[in-house]
Formats: structure tokens, C-alpha cells, sequence
């Protein structure tokens, strides 16, 4: 084969090659182009979240508990993860008039409703010496509640 052919050959062959990669390259922008609506909800739903956690905050501190870390994780899709100590012990008829008074809230009543039954709950289960100082609550698409237990 004359060298003519053979550099025309690995032209055709590059040439090729490039288009393929070039549709590649077009296909896949294509599927991501989609990820950019799906930050902005995750922004959107951050806001939401973070909006909920400063109304219950309030109620948090009157039951008895102080923030003592706030976690934000930013992906898709988005939590907050609200961490309180017990600070002061309230009486159950004080919880029952902040669980109505969290059903009023606009925004954050369900982070409220969900950490007063965590208050609940650490109120009347203590592990082998060990009682609940410490509540967290995971607030995003899976929500989940956590006591932490210490001792005295």
C-alpha cells in the first residue's frame, strides 16, 4: 500500500473516530442536562427544610433542649440534620401544650411533632444506666430520628 493511501486510510480512520466521539460527547450532555433542574430542586427543597428548622427552633429550646449543631448536606437529594442536648427537664403537660401549639405552625410543625416524641420516648427508656441526652433528627427525603444516650 502507497504511503498516500495508507495516511489517507488513518485520516479516514481518525476522521471516524472523532464522529464517534463527537456523538458521544453530544448524547451525553443530553442525559446530564437534566441534573441542573435537579440541583436547582435541591436548592429549592434545602430552603424549604431550612425554613421548618428555624420555625421549630423556638419550640425546641422551650422543650427543654438546646441546638447544639445544625449539619447541612448538600446533594441530591438535601438534609439538615438538627442535633439538640437536654438542657432543663419539662413536665408532660409543657410538651402537650407545644405539640398544639407546633399543629398552628405554617412551616416546621412536622420537625416539632417529630421531636417532641423523640422528648417522649427519651423520657421513658433508659438503656443499662445510660439515659438520652442528645436528640438528632435527619430531616430530608428519608427523615429519621436519633436518641443518643450518655450517662449522667
Amino acid at each position: 500500500m502507497p504511503l498516500d493511501d495508507l495516511l489517507a486510510s488513518a485520516r479516514n480512520a481518525a476522521d471516524a473516530a472523532l464522529g464517534r466521539a463527537e456523538a458521544a460527547g453530544a448524547s451525553m450532555r443530553e442525559r446530564l442536562s437534566g441534573l441542573g433542574d435537579l440541583s436547582q430542586f435541591g436548592g429549592d427543597k434545602l430552603g424549604e427544610i431550612a425554613d421548618g428548622v428555624n420555625a421549630a427552633i423556638p419550640l425546641i429550646t422551650e422543650a427543654g433542649y438546646a441546638l447544639t449543631a445544625l449539619q447541612l448536606e448538600l446533594g441530591i437529594p438535601p438534609k439538615i440534620i438538627v442535633r439538640a442536648a437536654q438542657s432543663a427537664p419539662v413536665t408532660p403537660e409543657r410538651l402537650d401544650e407545644l405539640r398544639a401549639r407546633a399543629e398552628a405552625l405554617p412551616v416546621g410543625s412536622a420537625i416539632v411533632l417529630a421531636f417532641l416524641k423523640a422528648v417522649a420516648l427519651s423520657e421513658n427508656v433508659t438503656l443499662g444506666g445510660l439515659k438520652a441526652r442528645e436528640i438528632e433528627l435527619e430531616i430530608g427525603a428519608l427523615p429519621a430520628v436519633r436518641l443518643i444516650y450518655s450517662r449522667a
